[in-house]
């Protein structure tokens, strides 16, 4: 559960419970007994990210992640969900991806994060020349990092918002794009590929094995196509996707 004492509400992923706490942090036990889950206090200049243990830590160690990674993006988790934080360049927590490891559902966000307002990972963000990856999940971008491509950052999606695409072209002009390595990956890359070029960027494609960057083991293992070169490809092998060069 999620109490965002700024906004005033709660929210409880697990039943779906919400509802208001008009900014008073007396009224916390309210939450608990809607449904009677210990809250989470959710404030955005306090973080509070359970530590990671059990079945989540698991899965992030099975998954390749090393400690020190782990360590590093502050990730947290409790019964059958990462808690990934989402921070600012200031530090400050915007929103936290929940990404569960049993059952069907993947991921979902904390209530009344807005992930079009920011990137994940530009509070890690170390620049190189004037060049920045741009994935589509939290964990290819913290994959990506582990690598040591620290000029990494997340969507968090695949569908840039105008804000994230300002945000894109504080960080660098030459864009790589390393997104899923399927046809809803390319076509997306195509998209945004194009998006992008529209706004003055050089962009690139990262070729690779694998279906996506969270998969990478070396970096010996890709490497960087010109977008026309991509194009090209997408064009020959791809008869699904319509292709303009």
């Amino acid at each position: 559960m999620n109490v965002d004492l700024e906004q005033g509400v709660f929210y409880c992923h697990g039943c779906g419970a919400k509802g208001s706490l008009v900014q008073h942090p007396e009224l916390i036990p309210l939450a608990q007994q809607a449904c009677g889950e210990r809250p989470t206090v959710f404030n955005r200049s306090v973080p509070c990210i359970p530590p990671l243990a059990g079945l989540p830590k698991e899965y992030m160690l099975k998954r390749g992640f090393d400690e020190r990674t782990l360590s590093r993006f502050e990730i947290g988790g409790n019964q059958d969900r990462v808690w990934i934080p989402v921070k600012l360049r200031d530090d400050s927590l915007v929103g936290v991806v929940f990404r569960f490891v049993v059952g069907e559902s993947r991921y979902c966000y904390s209530y009344g994060f807005h992930k079009r307002n920011c990137l994940f990972s530009s509070k890690r963000f170390v620049g190189s020349g004037d060049s920045v990856y741009v994935v589509e999940g939290a964990l290819d971008c913290m994959r990506m990092h582990q690598l040591g491509i620290e000029n990494t950052v997340a969507l968090l999606g695949d569908r840039p918002s105008s804000g994230q695409l300002d945000l894109i072209k504080s960080l660098g002009h030459r864009v790589i794009l390393a997104f899923d390595n399927d046809d809803p990956g390319w076509q997306a890359t195509l998209s945004v590929g194009k998006l992008l070029q529209h706004r003055g960027h050089a962009v690139q494609v990262l070729s690779y094995e694998g279906k996506d960057p969270g998969e990478l083991r070396d970096t010996t293992s890709f490497g960087v196509l010109p977008f026309l070169q991509f194009l090209l490809a997408l064009q020959t092998t791809n008869a699904g996707i319509e292709v303009n060069v």
